[in-house]
């Protein structure tokens, strides 16, 4: 979790979109043993379906106003919602950075 030690808890935030396992669940228990606050943003996926991760990855970053995001991605999957989020958070001019895991 390197890059969460580069991060101050005193003045930035972590948030992810709530996934029970994989990389939300690591961040966010690293995170918060470091000091973080924590912002989960979960999809409503009875309200909204197949659509609901992608709609919460748009709110998740007009929302929260990330400065920088981070992407984990396991070349072994497809990652439609680690991509989505990406994409969404460069055609927003935010920061992105790929992690390779």
């Amino acid at each position: 979790m390197a890059m969460v030690d580069l991060l101050n808890p005193e003045r930035d935030q972590i948030a992810h979109g709530g996934c029970p396992s994989g990389a939300d669940r690591i961040v966010h228990c690293y995170a918060k043993w470091k000091g973080f606050d924590v912002t989960v943003y979960e999809a409503d996926w009875d309200a909204g379906g197949k659509s609901s991760g992608p709609a919460r990855n748009l709110m998740m970053l007009l929302d929260f106003k990330p400065r920088v995001v981070f992407g984990f991605k396991d070349s072994t999957q497809q990652n439609k919602g680690t991509s989505d989020c990406l994409r969404k958070a460069k055609d927003h001019l935010i920061r992105t950075v790929v992690v390779e895991v």
